[in-house]
């Protein structure tokens, strides 16, 4: 993932795609990927927190995430690494980014 404005656009693009998909049944989560939506799902807070998606990612296992669609595993993984870095995370592009994904994880589990 590239950091900076545009790695964050990247970002949000991304998630859209995948709730677009989702919302279009385009795109049909296996069990594994509805197991860490669901999980995900229930973290509080506007955007998806860091800890919350490596606990998932741990939880599952590698067999699990080896199970998962590969543009779930990758958007997750960029979200958490976006909030690593405070000057990237609290970009405005960088907000709208993380909302994006946690909008698509949360509709994506209905």
């Amino acid at each position: 993932m590239m950091l900076g404005p545009q790695g964050m656009r990247d970002l949000r693009a991304r998630a859209e795609c995948l709730s677009t998909e989702a919302g279009n049944r385009r795109w049909k989560p296996g069990r594994s990927d509805r197991k860490a939506l669901a999980i995900l799902g229930r973290a509080a807070g506007p955007v998806i927190p860091r800890e919350a998606i490596e606990e998932m990612l741990i939880g599952m296992g590698a067999r699990g995430v080896n199970r998962m669609d590969d543009r779930l595993v990758t958007l997750l993984i960029d979200s958490a690494a976006a909030q690593d870095l405070p000057d990237i995370a609290e970009s405005p592009e960088a907000q709208e980014a993380l909302l994006a994904v946690a909008g698509f994880v949360r509709t994506a589990v209905r």
